[in-house]
């Protein structure tokens, strides 16, 4: 149990990073505005990032550049989405929005994370969290609307549309970051990413000939490409390895708050009553979001089971309980002699065994022990997997308990 309190608390410490610096994102794109092109800008930008990481890997901590080919898959899909679709939605809607307006809209995220989210059963959604996320997206209505003056401006509109984009972009991004480091992953992303983008602008956005690099231009290329896209883009995945998506991203909504602050402070931008009304939304919303939700935990007792998961490769620990836990297929943390272990949990009838009784049966990774008899054992559930079902044949039940240990293994 501990452990798993000690990791979310590192991923919270990466996510109060990440808040600094991101926020100074919006200032930059506000400031790029008529010095470049918001794909060029982009481009160059992530560049610059990834450059920066891939060398600081090989060279400072000598380590391998290597990717391995399991990352791939989910690598290209999340890059893909942030790189085509989010970057160059908020680019060029963000060089026509306030930095504040800009900062607060883009915790639509978190909205479209818990309805995109839920909808796909990715990551649990609870009530607390739910009504949060309503009044953060209560709270951005009054920039879109400006005030529910019924005016909505179309870069608005096209920012918002780059929100929906991000959360599943996050989550192929978290699947990627599960098998590569997240540095590695960062620096290939962003230099591979980069070039496209830039490509991508000299042959349809800006002629290079056009494009005339200031000291000022440059200036900002660097920041951005170091602080909001390098550092912060770094921080970022090493969060989400430790805490779900959704929280990382609800945590992020302080964001605004920080931006707002180095606005007034730096750039002399005055605060509006939208951006009062959408801030302190922000302010009730994410402690809602940020409220722990009761762990479902139980206690049971080790008992002898028929042996059939150890036959198909797989041993079980079978435990005896007062009352039984949910049904369905779980990744649980247990406790056993004091020590800790993680595994999947399969709770409820076995209808492919044609057994119809309710059995409690945990596989362990990394676990060769023979547990005794009448063992306490401590169970907490961290995420539902799937809901039980038959299947043809144990042949057809073994390809999915690979599967879910797999999935398992990877939340």
């Amino acid at each position: 149990m501990k452990e798993i309190r000690k990791k979310e608390i590192i991923g919270d410490l990466f996510m109060s990073g990440e808040i600094i610096l991101w926020s100074l994102f919006p200032l930059l794109l506000v400031n790029s505005l008529h010095i470049l092109p918001p794909i060029f800008f982009a481009g160059a930008s992530n560049i610059v990032a990834g450059c920066i990481i891939l060398l600081s890997l090989a060279v400072f901590r000598r380590s391998s550049l290597y990717f391995p080919k399991k990352a791939i898959p989910p690598a290209i899909i999340g890059a893909s989405l942030v790189l085509l679709i989010f970057f160059p939605l908020v680019f060029i809607s963000g060089q026509h929005i306030p930095a504040g307006d800009t900062a607060i809209l883009l915790q639509m995220e978190v909205f479209f994370s818990f309805l995109i989210f839920g909808i796909f059963g990715l990551e649990t959604i609870h009530l607390k969290r739910l009504i949060g996320a309503v009044i953060i997206l209560l709270g951005t209505t009054t920039i879109l609307f400006q005030g529910f003056s019924g005016e909505l401006s179309k870069w608005n509109i096209i920012l918002i549309g780059a929100t929906a984009i991000a959360p599943l972009a996050n989550y192929y991004q978290k699947q990627a970051a599960l098998l590569v480091s997240p540095l590695l992953y960062t620096g290939y992303r962003s230099f591979i990413g980069g070039i496209i983008l830039l490509s991508g602008s000299l042959l349809f956005e800006v002629s290079p000939k056009e494009v005339t690099l200031s000291h000022h231009a440059l200036l900002l290329i660097v920041i951005n490409g170091i602080l909001a896209f390098g550092i912060s883009k770094w921080f970022w995945l090493e969060s989400i390895r430790r805490i779900g998506v959704i929280k990382a991203i609800s945590y992020g909504a302080a964001t605004p708050a920080c931006t707002l602050i180095f606005a007034f402070l730096f750039f002399h931008e005055t605060v509006t009553i939208q951006q009062v009304i959408g801030l302190i939304a922000v302010i009730i919303g994410v402690p809602l979001i940020m409220t722990p939700v009761k762990i479902h935990t139980f206690v049971g007792m080790s008992v002898s089971g028929d042996g059939i998961g150890k036959k198909m490769g797989f041993p079980t620990l079978n435990l005896r309980t007062e009352k039984h836990p949910p049904k369905g297929v779980f990744t649980v943390q247990v406790q056993i002699n004091k020590k800790s272990y993680r595994g999947i949990m399969h709770s409820g009838p076995r209808p492919t065994l044609t057994k119809k009784e309710h059995r409690t049966e945990i596989h362990l990774f990394d676990f060769s022990q023979d547990v005794k008899k009448e063992t306490k054992v401590e169970v907490e559930i961290i995420k539902k997997i799937r809901n039980i079902r038959s299947f043809r044949n144990r042949d057809a039940l073994k390809k999915q308990i690979i599967k879910d240990v797999a999935k398992a293994k990877t939340e």
